[in-house]
């Protein structure tokens, strides 16, 4: 069975321009988080705060690791921990800072000096400064690794001839007569091809169970096209989120011979598709008998 396989590779040139210009969107940001969480009255609206600039962490680093074409699993992740440790680091230094009314870089060359006269105030009244700090040290580095660390191959495969990422997809919602294993897929793929599934009846994301099969290829070329399979079911036994996905099949390449325009052949689309041979202009038939010059000789008379 073949899988996307990442290749390992980066590009050095990309990554020299696209690491500190996300760089500097976080460094922008921690002054932007230190100044709005010091000066909020509201500390109960700091857990929004902090939402935004973890989410802001990592959608930077995401798009500057896909600039840069890292398909490597560990360089993606150490990035993306570098990304979020910078900001981490960059927040605290100007939220200090702005305490101590200094500058940045004064801050920067003399930081256990100034964390020293912070966490001592808090001490003396009985503050508890490390365990908030590390804390929120833990939830913004965590939630950005979070987003490489549950996509290992990345979110998209990468076509090397094109070099590009292949982003270009389709999703197609299936009731499939039963919940398949990965082995199962891989079987029934391997004995009847990826066309016996199309067969079935379509889904909407209203049903309680269906599968739904992602295609993924690249725009350039069309070459290769890779296939992933969730399962989307309802879950009673909990209390909230009882929708719950699980992902079978991650990315497998389908045979050479499958075509894009195939997706868009079967019966009863959804609303969220549509196809290519309904959407050709119908042109009216003419009636029988039909004579062109009966026109002609009304207007005479």
């Amino acid at each position: 069975m073949a899988y996307y396989q990442e290749s390992k590779k980066f590009n050095l040139r990309r990554m020299a321009w696209t690491f500190p210009l996300g760089l500097l969107v976080v460094f922008g940001g921690a002054d932007l988080y230190a100044y709005v969480i010091l000066e909020n009255p509201a500390s109960f609206f700091n857990f929004v705060i902090t939402a935004i600039f973890m989410l802001l962490i990592a959608v930077t680093a995401i798009l500057a690791i896909d600039g840069a074409k890292i398909r490597n699993y560990r360089v993606r992740l150490l990035s993306m921990i570098f990304f979020a440790v910078f900001g981490v680091v960059c927040a605290w230094i100007f939220f200090l800072a702005l305490i101590f009314e200094v500058s940045f870089f004064t801050v920067l060359t003399d930081f256990s000096t100034y964390f020293l006269k912070l966490t001592s105030g808090f001490t003396r009244n009985g503050g508890i400064p490390y365990f908030s700090w590390l804390a929120e040290a833990a939830f913004i580095i965590g939630f950005p690794i979070s987003f490489i660390g549950t996509s290992k191959n990345g979110e998209f495969p990468y076509c090397e001839p094109c070099d590009k990422w292949s982003e270009d997809n389709v999703s197609i919602l299936l009731k499939l007569p039963q919940i398949y294993t990965l082995s199962e897929l891989e079987e029934k793929i391997k004995t009847d091809g990826i066309r016996s599934f199309l067969t079935y009846e379509r889904a909407d994301k209203k049903d309680a169970n269906y599968h739904e099969f992602i295609f993924f290829w690249c725009a350039t070329c069309r070459d290769e096209m890779h296939l992933s399979v969730k399962w989307h079911h309802i879950d009673d036994s909990k209390t909230f989120d009882k929708k719950q996905s699980e992902l079978i099949m991650n990315l497998y390449e389908l045979e050479s011979g499958f075509q894009r325009e195939e997706l868009y052949d079967g019966k009863n689309d959804s609303e969220d598709r549509f196809n290519f041979a309904e959407a050709e202009e119908q042109q009216p038939e003419k009636p029988e008998n039909y004579d062109p010059n009966e026109f002609d000789e009304l207007e005479e008379i």
